[in-house]
């Protein structure tokens, strides 16, 4: 059967989509004809050429995409480039298209299905990826969407291949074990979950034949090593997709890079593509043997967990083998956020493992959560100076501004915390119920980190986007003024820039409530 796999904006512009290129090895070597779409990347290109105002959020600036009325426009600007990639989904005579998604690219994916349904509605539509599954803040909008034939609710692997087989005998699918399925009666039913696979070594490695590999910014590849987290950090929701943590035996993964550097000899490393590279430190020691012991001169990296069991000398080992980038989950230096946050490690232990790391010449960034609750001046303050302290063994530090993620543990207990999420924009202008946390105050918070740091600091909020925001703050409380203040002053910084025409639409709606009030 013709398959096509689509990754829409926004994803990583460094590396191929790694979730299309391991479903389409499960799917070939079921004997099934697979085509790969890396939409994102064809966007990012023709936005480039075409000096579109549209960003990523890959270089400090918002990310256009998860703006729904920024995309409606993008696409009407450019519709007939639009029409171009729909015609080469379409020219597949692929029955079945799956779209991999993630909530920056949801309004893209919705737009792109409804117009392969609109020009041909025997075409099957199926959305998977982390805003699917169901406690994703998308899920019951993906079930309402007619163009949405069905819904993969975690893992994909297994799921597909039993939809797909479903598919060949009739139709269309109307019951399928890892789906909601909307079938001949139209309405959504959920077969429930499908098994974990708990063997991840019995998965075929990733097939990027179907990208063209040198549009890459970065000449690397990704590969994932586990599934999950060892941690159980209350604002994640990691936890509820992906339920338990998983790994592959280091000589897997080793086959896997072997395999890749010799069908793509030019790539020089690999990106690990998982929640954290040291989720098992005594299959991560055995990998960094065979890498040295192969003398593969690799260069690899990833997120990573802060443990005691990353010394001096085992930093040295994985440095020998390849490691040449890490990303520290700190999230905060005060104790008591640390300790509520359920973090596992102390601060001592973890400025020894920043410092050594950087001395060893790994390029070592930093996350830290901004606005957790139970924060106060105090608690930022203690992370300032920690990272002061720190600041020159730390190349970057990337700053998020703490988002209530549906399925967290935050987020079902949100009551607990005395956390509110308003109607419109609820994960992000959460606030508590005593007025001690809200967008603004994280928001400035966030301009005092960003005014001790200077060019170490990163983060993915803009100055025009911090406006626009803080201005919907105010609409929501109904004070108009305050919003149409932050609105023009979105306008004025960010003239030219992707939001400008959504900042233009907010002004006219709250004109239109000030008029009439």
């Amino acid at each position: 059967m013709k398959i096509s796999l689509v990754q829409s904006p926004s994803w990583s512009v460094l590396t191929p989509p790694y979730s299309l290129a391991l479903l389409a090895a499960v799917l070939k070597k079921e004997g099934h004809e697979v085509f790969c779409f890396d939409f994102n990347s064809e966007v990012y290109r023709y936005a480039q050429r075409n000096k579109e105002s549209v960003s990523w959020g890959t270089k400090g600036e918002s990310n256009s995409w998860q703006e729904g009325g920024y995309v409606q426009e993008f696409i009407r600007r450019n519709n007939d480039f639009i029409e171009a990639l729909v015609s080469e989904v379409l020219d597949t005579q692929a029955q079945i298209i799956g779209f991999s998604v993630q909530d920056t690219s949801v309004y893209f994916s919705e737009e792109i299905s409804a117009r392969i349904k609109q020009k041909d509605a025997k075409r099957v539509i199926i959305f998977g990826g982390p805003s699917c599954f169901r406690g994703s803040s998308f899920f019951h909008r993906f079930l309402d969407n007619t163009d949405i034939d069905a819904v993969c609710l975690k893992e994909g692997e297994s799921a597909i291949l039993d939809f797909v087989s479903a598919f060949s005998s009739g139709s269309q699918v109307d019951y399928c074990p890892g789906f909601v399925s909307r079938g001949n009666t139209g309405q959504a039913s959920d077969a429930g979950d499908v098994a974990l696979r708990e063997e991840l070594d019995s998965l075929p490695f990733a097939d990027f034949s179907g990208f063209s590999l040198e549009r890459y910014e970065e000449q690397t590849l990704p590969i994932s090593t586990s599934r999950g987290c060892v941690n159980r950090c209350l604002f994640c929701a990691e936890s509820a997709y992906w339920q338990k943590y998983r790994f592959r035996s280091a000589k897997n993964i080793c086959a896997e890079m072997e395999f890749q550097l010799k069908r793509h000899p030019h790539i020089g490393g690999f990106f690990f593509n998982d929640s954290l590279i040291n989720g098992n430190i005594s299959m991560l020691d055995e990998l960094s043997g065979m890498l040295i012991r192969k003398g593969l001169r690799i260069r690899w990296g990833g997120q990573a967990a802060l443990r005691r069991e990353m010394s001096l000398r085992f930093m040295k080992r994985l440095k020998k083998s390849g490691l040449s980038h890490v990303s520290y989950g700190l999230e905060s230096a005060s104790p008591k956020i640390l300790r509520l946050m359920g973090k596992g490690f102390d601060l001592k232990t973890a400025q020894e493992i920043i410092r050594n790391t950087h001395a060893l010449g790994i390029y070592t960034t930093v996350n830290i959560i901004v606005g957790f609750p139970g924060e106060g001046e105090r608690e930022v303050l203690e992370t300032a100076d920690f990272l002061r302290r720190n600041i020159k063994f730390m190349d970057n530090i990337y700053f998020h501004l703490f988002v209530v993620s549906p399925g967290s543990y935050l987020y079902d207990y949100r009551n607990n915390f005395n956390i509110v999420l308003p109607d419109v924009n609820g994960p992000n202008l959460w606030y508590t119920q005593d007025g001690g946390n809200n967008y603004k105050i994280r928001l400035d918070r966030l301009n005092f980190y960003r005014s001790i740091l200077n060019d170490k600091f990163a983060t993915n909020i803009s100055l025009p986007n911090y406006y626009l925001v803080l201005g919907d703050n105010y609409f929501l409380a109904g004070d108009y003024g305050g919003a149409l203040r932050f609105y023009e002053a979105a306008l004025d910084e960010g003239s030219g820039e992707a939001n400008t025409s959504l900042v233009e639409d907010r002004i006219k709606e709250v004109n239109k409530k000030i008029n009439v009030a």
